[in-house]
């Protein structure tokens, strides 16, 4: 839903012989969130089944084929009755389903006619006002005019701001450093076994947050990536330590941790003020990585100092990729195209 000015926009989708199972993917949130807050007014779900799963139609081949048809000769058989009633949500349903059921043969050779809605689109069809409305500024006049405004980066982020919380444990930082495609170059530039190498990085993470010394034994260290977006912008990234083992979904922020150190530092440089689906140039698109390079080296400061400098800085380079790929994939950033 999204509301605007005094109208609410809602939307639904009609399953017919769906299984429930097969779209419950699609009505979880797609961000792998600690806790997403936001001023907004949240949506209210509503439970969800099928016309065949709670007995309306028989489900199966045809289904949906049968359902078109019914509601095809429905409208030819009753659309006006319907249409001409001044509250046509007080009409008796069971009385319209005798009526229909009497009434419909005489739709059997009736022509029907489809809204062509792409073709709509490209021929910019005008709207027309209902319900006794006048367009206010700012309202699409045409169809295809709607489309692209909806479709536009600026209409998907003109909401409240939220602060979104992400987290990123030392076994994921590790796993994800493995599958790199540089991984096994840097650590031959190295000179060191690849758990030597994991356990270093993993160091100059979570190390450079202060008071994880203060983590309790038998739980995994990590960090919670604090992201604050204002109409597509991201304001403000916060780190703060956190143990894993205590990262449940909730709507509001851990509160609890110690700064982010050289992480945070190096995360507000490259993201805040820049829209939160901009690739980062020399990280996330081609370009220079010399200046975010030398960014890296004064933020991180001297926290790779068991490596040598070169190996250091491609080491460097290669925690702060899976730093913006944490952050990007868990709050589902997508970079725009």
């Amino acid at each position: 839903m999204r509301v605007q000015r005094d109208i609410a926009y809602h939307h639904c989708t009609l399953l017919v012989d769906t299984t429930h199972a097969s779209v419950s993917r699609y009505l979880r949130p797609e961000g792998d969130y600690v806790a997403f807050e936001t001023s907004s007014v949240g949506s209210v779900r509503s439970p969800v089944t099928s016309l065949a799963e709670s007995g309306c139609i028989a489900g199966g081949p045809g289904a949906v084929a049968a359902l078109k048809r019914n509601m095809a000769d429905f409208f030819l058989a009753e659309g006006d009755r319907v249409l001409d009633a001044a509250t046509p949500w007080e009409l008796d349903a069971v009385k319209l389903r005798q009526s229909f059921a009497t009434s419909r043969h005489r739709c059997e050779n009736a022509p029907l006619f489809a809204l062509d809605v792409v073709g709509a689109v490209a021929a910019d069809m005008p709207f027309f006002e209902g319900e006794g409305r006048r367009p206010t500024r700012g309202d699409a006049a045409t169809l295809g005019e709607a489309v692209r405004k909806t479709a536009s980066k600026d209409w998907a982020y003109a909401m409240p701001s939220f602060t979104s919380t992400v987290l990123l444990s030392g076994s994921e930082l590790r796993r994800r450093l493995k599958t790199l495609s540089v991984w096994q170059d840097v650590a031959s530039l190295c000179s060191l076994a690849e758990e030597e190498l994991l356990a270093v990085l993993q160091r100059c993470v979570l190390e450079g947050s202060e008071g994880l010394e203060e983590m309790a034994a038998g739980t995994e260290a990590g960090l919670h990536l604090i992201t604050t977006v204002e109409h597509r912008l991201v304001t403000s990234v916060v780190v703060r330590r956190a143990a894993s083992t205590t990262a449940t979904a909730s709507a509001v922020a851990p509160s609890s941790g110690s700064s982010g150190g050289w992480v945070q530092r190096c995360l507000s440089a490259l993201l805040v003020g820049q829209p939160c689906d901009a690739a980062v140039e020399g990280l996330e698109r081609t370009g220079d990585t010399t200046a975010v390079m030398q960014g890296l080296v004064h933020e991180a400061g001297s926290l790779c100092l068991d490596l040598p400098d070169l190996a250091g800085d491609a080491a460097l380079l290669m925690v702060t990729r899976v730093l913006l790929d944490v952050w990007r994939d868990k709050n589902v950033f997508d970079i725009a195209t």
